[in-house]
């Protein structure tokens, strides 16, 4: 009886699983393997001898990889992974998350990647149409003990967009999608079950507390691992479960687990240190020549490019970067991410080969249009971006409207962002080059300013103002005095058109405008309202409160009246001034009738001033004074007034309903007499822009 109890105690002793695991973890490797012989020297080489010594030693442990690991490495750019992969299969590679780095190489390349090495690559949330493109899970059996992994991707990864439209590839929510896998991966009964995380620590430990089939989450890569200020390394459930998280940047991480009762503990942890060890490298002969192949097949690519790109060594900022995107494509904004270029590890680019190091996110350039309500609300939200041709209140250095549609340029990345998936798009454009492909384009043209160089740029802006129009108008001329050009006669009420149509083209520094107006009404063979108006305007942009112009006005009649057209042309020049949505001009000038009668100038002053207010949603007040005074060659005075008074109200953009009450005044000295005209307005309008580019 003793021998059979004896024998029933080591088979069950030789079943149980170990309650004691080593782990080692990396993350961010990049894929910066060395371009020169100093082996000794890098980090990732480095990292490889550590691990392959500590495995050596540790037969039974695991190594799990974190994300980050193809990008971006100029030899895994150049070798799209294949060198990577040969570093992982060095490694002996357990299993690795699918992260937004890894992804810059292309989902079909990393694809390839796990089918041709046999090296586990997860995401529970990466899709092509409705199946899992690469594995949700996988369990490894070592030292008898079965280790089921889940690797959940990161909200910030993005699918190439090829891939996206052509091949149907999308990215789901990694909690959703990650509770599934989590099931699956507990029914295959594991020892101990852990997610490989790309989430933020604080969204791992809410996706730990509501699954408690997880032993431990691992979050690396992408995840972003502070709360508030403060890097968090560890957080603890109140069950003994842990969320663990590994620094920013390349690193390597050692943990020690040890199984209490049901709950798997932490019994030690190492940051690893690699510079720090004395290990030789010891690499396999067959990776050591695959190193020195694409070393040698890079360095004929770089050396055959750099014969024909030739530059001023410059510091790559992302702010260059970024104006770069909106020079190369013509926009009026562009925006890049603070981490899309490497300001550290290349602080100044020499050579070609620098830029595609320094470039951290190679997606393809996207432009696509943004109302400006939108933009600024974007702007005013996303204030972590680097953005170039804009600030919170302008767009190269006039006034953000509102109303008008900007052309926006950024990495694929960025258009996410801005406009994400769910939300009804305007028409975009992809521009099948990347954010090194616009740095290089500009470094070739030899632009060391390319923010000044797209702020030079001339811009073609038309504002449409069209109004059906119900008038009715009370004027009063005792002394019967000559009806100035495009005023009505008598009191009365009508239906009109008045059409207001403003083509501006301008720079960052210079504004050119044509704004022709018209304004008629008619009843039966009575015309009552008759003005046509034309302003031709320079304005120089100082970016300041004040901006001189210089104006030409013409004001004449739609429809000879009498078989007479009379005409009157002013020509100023002075001072603009603006504040908050207040714009005023003062100016010197002239005023003359050029037609029906000719006279001659009459030297004057005028001044204008504007202002359009919203002060509720979808309502807005608008206000236009206009005057010019004169003294005429005979000595007298004349002083010409109008004020225009309007509520407007949106209906459904671009249509509006206006309320308008306009006051027209001309005095004349000969007669001491004066014209009025009191006019209120109700009108239907389409108002919209139109901008190019």
């Amino acid at each position: 009886m003793k021998r059979f109890l004896l024998c029933v105690f080591c088979l069950n002793s030789l079943q149980a699983a170990p309650a004691e695991v080593t782990v080692y973890l990396t993350a961010n490797l990049g894929g910066r393997f060395p371009l020169d012989q100093k082996y000794d020297e890098n980090e990732m080489l480095l990292t490889a001898a550590y691990l392959r010594k500590a495995r050596d030693a540790k037969k039974d442990s695991f190594h799990f990889d974190l994300g980050n690991a193809f990008f971006p490495g100029r030899l895994s750019r150049f070798s799209f992974g294949s060198l990577t992969a040969d570093y992982l299969q060095m490694l002996r590679l357990d299993a690795g998350l699918v992260s937004a780095g890894d992804l810059n190489i292309g989902a079909e390349s990393l694809d390839y990647i796990r089918r041709a090495r046999g090296i586990r690559l997860l995401s529970a949330n990466i899709y092509r149409e409705n199946n899992h493109f690469f594995d949700s899970f996988t369990v490894i059996e070592r030292g008898g003990l079965r280790i089921a992994a889940v690797g959940l991707t990161s909200t910030r990864s993005l699918v190439n967009y090829a891939e996206a439209k052509y091949l149907d590839l999308h990215l789901e929510p990694p909690l959703t999608t990650g509770t599934q896998a989590i099931a699956a991966a507990a029914a295959a009964k594991p020892d101990l079950l852990i997610v490989l995380s790309g989430l933020p620590i604080r969204d791992a430990v809410a996706f730990l507390s509501k699954n408690p089939q997880v032993d431990m989450i691992l979050c690396g890569g992408d995840a972003d691992t502070r709360l508030g200020q403060e890097a968090i390394r560890m957080i603890e459930l109140p069950d003994g479960r842990r969320a663990v998280a590994m620094p920013n940047g390349t690193s390597l991480m050692r943990l020690e687990l040890a199984k209490r009762g049901k709950v798997w503990t932490l019994s030690d942890r190492e940051i690893v240190d690699v510079y720090a060890g004395d290990e030789k490298l010891n690499l396999p002969p067959t990776f050591e020549r695959r190193l020195a192949r694409w070393q040698k097949g890079y360095g004929l690519a770089e050396d055959s490019e750099a014969k024909k790109l030739v530059f001023t060594p410059f510091k790559l900022t992302p702010q260059f970067a970024a104006a770069t995107l909106r020079d190369g494509f013509g926009c009026d904004v562009a925006f890049v991410e603070n981490d899309d270029v490497d300001i550290e590890t290349t602080p100044l680019i020499s050579r070609a080969r620098d830029i595609r190091y320094a470039v951290q996110n190679d997606y393809d350039i996207f432009t696509f249009r943004m109302r400006g309500s939108d933009l600024k609300a974007f702007y005013l939200k996303q204030r972590s971006l680097v953005f170039s041709g804009m600030t919170d209140k302008s767009v190269t250095g006039y006034p953000l409207r509102d109303d008008v549609h900007y052309r926006v340029c950024a990495t694929q990345r960025g258009f996410e962002i801005a406009i994400p998936a769910g939300n009804a798009r305007l028409k975009h454009k992809n521009q099948w080059l990347g954010l090194s492909d616009s740095i290089t384009r500009t470094v070739e043209e030899g632009v060391t300013d390319p923010d000044a160089k797209a702020d030079s740029r001339f811009r073609f802006l038309t504002t449409f103002n069209l109004s059906n129009i119900y008038e009715t108008g009370a004027v009063a001329n005792t002394s019967r005095i000559d009806t100035p050009p495009g005023q009505p006669i008598d009191s009365y009420f009508k239906w009109g058109l008045e059409n207001d149509v403003n083509f501006t083209v301008y720079n960052r520094r210079h504004s050119f405008s044509f704004n022709p107006y018209i304004f008629y009404v008619r009843q039966v063979d009575q015309i009552v309202r008759n003005l046509l108006r034309g302003d031709i305007t320079y304005t120089y942009n100082t970016e300041w409160y004040i901006r001189p112009y210089q104006k030409n006005r013409i004001d004449t009649v739609v429809v000879p009246v009498n078989g007479l057209r009379p005409s009157f042309l002013r020509e100023t020049v002075g001072a603009e001034f603006t504040w908050k949505f207040f714009t005023g001009r003062l100016g010197g000038g002239l005023e003359k009738e050029i037609l029906d009668p000719v006279n001659d100038p009459n030297w004057g002053i005028e001044s204008n001033i504007g202002a359009l207010w919203q002060f509720y949603p979808g309502m807005q007040y608008k206000l236009a004074f206009d005057s010019f005074s004169s003294r005429t060659y005979a000595g007298f005075w004349r002083h010409r007034i109008e004020i225009a008074n309007s509520l407007i109200f949106t209906i459904a953009a671009p249509l509006t309903f206006t309320v308008s009450h306009r006051w027209y005044y001309f005095y004349l000295g000969s007669v001491s007499d004066f014209y009025n005209a009191s006019i209120v307005l109700l009108s239907l309008d389409l108002r919209t822009t139109w901008k190019e580019p």
